[in-house]
């Protein structure tokens, strides 16, 4: 789980404790469960957030997505389940 943000967004830091408490409540409640947590300033990666693909720009802050492990391999052109 991805959370994109900008220092000088408002909502965005008004965000930060409540992701800070969903991670905290996964990580402690659900061991087993492989979720990650990550923050990512804008500001600084800028073309994490801004040089993707069209469909993939980050647009408006904050945003979050969930990255599945399948959609890694498909970005990476390594889609072994099409052969």
């Amino acid at each position: 789980l991805v959370q994109y943000y900008s220092p000088w967004c408002g909502m965005c830091q008004s965000l930060v404790s409540h992701y800070i408490s969903v991670a905290k409540h996964f990580l402690d409640t659900l061991p087993p469960f492989s979720l990650e947590f990550y923050a990512v300033s804008c500001s600084v990666h800028q073309a994490l957030c801004h040089n993707w693909e069209l469909d993939n720009q980050i647009r408006h802050f904050p945003t979050i997505r969930l990255y599945l492990p399948q959609q890694q391999q498909l970005e990476e052109g390594n889609n072994e389940s099409s052969n």
